[in-house]
């Protein structure tokens, strides 16, 4: 029975890996927000104490072939929508490339390599930041970024990455 469990969980763990070795996706998280402060009274926006706003992530993904992919993450939102926006002047929509990346990737029974080349999220400060407003629901940078002052950002800096690794291991072992 063992066996049965063992073979059946592999089985469908390798059917639920499967991938296109082409194609496009895109991805999009939106939100809303109604935003009620006394900031919005003051110089130099000089309006309204509330105003709504709107925030949508869109993570598009162009894999080429089974090596190469184009992949980004794209925040479009309207201002005043963040915290640190209600002080300035201006109202509109903006949008911010957060990650823009040509990849190579190729994985072997023993090891794996990741080659990324672009747009890249920082690997400087306390954590990295999920863009996703379903996982990680803010209205600004954390706290926790404000010791660093202005150079910190969640935008996408230009930068190369490469992962390699090196491990093996197996789905199902008997005795």
């Amino acid at each position: 029975m063992k066996r049965i469990l063992a073979i059946t969980f592999c089985l469908q763990t390798g059917l639920w890996a499967q991938e296109a070795s082409s194609g496009f996706e895109l991805r999009v998280t939106a939100s809303e927000q109604l935003s009620a402060t006394g900031q919005l009274e003051e110089e130099p926006r000089s309006g309204s104490p509330v105003t709504g706003g709107f925030r949508a992530m869109l993570y598009p993904t162009w894999k080429i072939n089974d090596h190469w992919s184009v992949t980004g993450a794209v925040q479009v939102h309207s201002r005043p929508y963040f915290f640190d926006e209600f002080s300035t002047q201006g109202y509109g929509v903006r949008a911010d490339v957060i990650q823009a990346n040509l990849s190579y990737s190729r994985f072997w029974k023993g090891g794996s390599v990741v080659v990324r080349v672009g747009a890249l999220s920082s690997a400087f400060g306390s954590f990295l930041l999920r863009y996703d407003d379903a996982a990680n629901p803010m209205i600004g940078v954390p706290m926790s970024y404000g010791y660093y002052g202005a150079g910190v950002t969640s935008l996408g800096l230009t930068g190369a990455q490469v992962m390699l690794l090196a491990a093996s291991w197996t789905c199902a072992r008997s005795s």
